[in-house]
């Protein structure tokens, strides 16, 4: 593996939380992935041994930041469910979706080493394929949660509503996910910020140039653009599309030249991005372990 994931939570500290959420005694990779999301571990590039302080926590819309890593933090971080619930679903589930849980680590960890590095638009690279990863993979995976066949078939039915487009078919399981959740409603902000006004003017033409209206509000006044949960997705795969899908003739395509950096672009975008599909993640999670309980 090309990164370590290094346990923070004092040594005192760690007779508290299970062996299996414990990075110095566990190998269960989802474990891993889990501890990243929560922002509660520090990654090691194994090639350059430089050390990444993930402390951000992904799993809601708050966008909070843990100080301190204790074994209280992961418990109040995993709740509604409880340490002894995920214990017993990574028990019950260490080979499990091994090969995906593991695509998706890797990805996770690449976002975040480029993002550190401030290569903002390699990290987006990184951000779509975990994207595409959970585009078909996620929906199985939760349908599988149901009791009877016919409940698995009927949530695969309507998976299927769409145009039979991949994307179109999470973004069905997504609004079914968060059925009566207020979070697809909830607004975030994009402020588009430079100290070279030239620039800051440039980067937001570029979302005002690649954002449909109906899925953007924009405020030109304070160079502010407010998005939707619910749209976000639409979002992500239309950036991609106008930005590394480029051809000439295309319309509203970003030209880099027209952005000034297009690692200023994405860095305005990405920290969002990636906290919308680990929410995706965090609540397919809660109902597998909930299904194991």
């Amino acid at each position: 593996m090309n990164f370590d994931y290094i346990e923070v939570i004092p040594a005192q500290f760690l007779r508290h939380i299970p062996k299996s959420l414990n990075l110095v005694e566990t190998n269960h990779i989802e474990s891993k992935l889990l501890r990243l999301i929560l922002g509660t571990c520090d990654i090691r590039d194994s090639y350059t041994l430089g050390v990444i302080k993930q402390r951000n926590n992904y799993s809601n819309a708050l966008n909070s930041k843990n100080t301190n890593v204790t074994s209280s933090t992961i418990k109040s971080l995993l709740s509604p469910i409880t340490l002894s619930q995920v214990d017993n679903y990574l028990a019950k589930n260490y080979n499990v979706n091994y090969s995906l849980i593991n695509d998706l680590l890797y990805e996770y960890s690449y976002f975040f080493l480029n993002e550190k590095k401030g290569n903002h638009t390699t990290a987006f690279i990184h951000l779509y394929r975990i994207l595409e990863y959970i585009s078909y993979s996620f929906p199985l995976v939760h349908a599988s949660t149901s009791k009877n066949f016919i409940g698995t078939f009927s949530s695969l039915k309507a998976y299927f509503a769409g145009d039979g487009n991949e994307l179109k078919f999470l973004e069905i399981f997504i609004e079914r996910l968060f059925d009566s959740d207020p979070i697809l409603a909830s607004t975030f902000d994009i402020n588009v910020q430079h100290s070279n006004r030239s620039v800051r003017d440039k980067l937001y033409a570029g979302f005002h140039r690649v954002l449909p209206s109906e899925n953007a509000e924009f405020n030109d006044s304070i160079y502010r653009v407010t998005i939707t949960y619910s749209d976000l997705l639409k979002i992500i795969i239309q950036i991609r599309n106008r930005f590394f899908h480029f051809a000439v003739g295309g319309q509203k395509n970003i030209r880099s030249s027209e952005i000034e950096n297009p690692d200023l672009f994405f860095k305005h975008i990405n920290n969002h991005a990636i906290n919308w599909i680990s929410i995706i993640y965090f609540e397919v999670f809660k109902t597998l372990v909930d299904r194991w309980s």
